[in-house]
């Protein structure tokens, strides 16, 4: 796995919020759910052939931050 959410897990940033350095890793689930760049084409505009979102809850606040996934 890439980015933020790669074992063993680098020191992630404190909360944006309330400054909390505790996170619930996971990811969002549901139809359409998928980051697509203003640059792609048509095609994968149209059918969302883009990247999966990952996600980490805020055990303080409760506040979600959305990151793309190139693994799914």
């Amino acid at each position: 796995m890439t980015g933020p959410f790669r074992e063993p897990s680098p020191p992630l940033p404190s909360c944006p919020l309330c400054g909390c350095t505790t996170f619930v890793d996971g990811r969002m689930k549901g139809q359409g759910v998928v980051f697509v760049p203003d640059d792609a084409d048509l095609l994968s505009s149209v059918f969302a052939t883009g990247w999966g979102m990952r996600a980490r809850k805020c055990d303080a606040c409760n506040n979600v931050q959305l990151f793309a996934s190139d693994d799914e």
